[in-house]
């Protein structure tokens, strides 16, 4: 049995492919921290522990994340701000699209800290990895992510840490 022309022709660009596709996230995309955790979750799908499994600063490109943001509500906030947890956002409904590069193993659960920077602050705005897919010829060429936002009142003491040193870091 022979190998088709056509997907002999994928086999040998996939690499060259692939490469293109990082250095089009190099170029575009921005420096974030992704923390991976593993959730241990009860008979009612209740989380009751969480271990931090790898904690990595990653190049991403967010796609078009200019819809309103409301900063009064997502935000990691250290002073002790109770969030808006009334209102529902535009930003909430509509899936963010993000790519990342081959090598940065990025998985559904992971959070992800996008720094935005106003002034002389820092804000960082947490994102929660909901869903992976990818574009299949004869070979994966490239996996796309959904993103979501993640509510801070949520996140365990541990990762805040993580998250401060991050911050405190830029």
């Amino acid at each position: 049995m022979s190998i088709p022309i056509q997907e002999k022709i994928e086999n040998s660009t996939k690499t060259a492919k692939r490469k293109l596709f990082d250095n089009n996230i190099k170029l575009r995309g921005r420096e974030i921290k992704a923390i991976r955790i593993f959730e241990t979750l009860d008979k009612y799908e209740d989380t009751t522990d969480i271990d931090i499994v790898s904690d990595n600063t990653i190049t991403v490109y967010i796609d078009d994340l200019s819809l309103e943001f409301p900063l009064n509500r997502y935000r990691l906030d250290t002073v002790g701000e109770t969030p808006d947890s009334e209102s529902i956002y535009l930003f909430e409904v509509i899936p963010i699209e993000m790519y990342a590069k081959w090598t940065d193993n990025i998985e559904s659960g992971d959070l992800l800290v996008l720094i935005i920077k106003d002034n002389d602050i820092n804000m960082p705005v947490v994102f929660r990895v909901s869903d992976n897919v990818g574009r299949i010829q004869v070979n994966l060429l490239y996996r796309k992510f959904n993103i979501a936002p993640y509510n801070p009142s949520n996140i365990d003491s541990s990762i805040v840490t993580l998250i401060n040193a991050y911050i405190n870091s830029k």
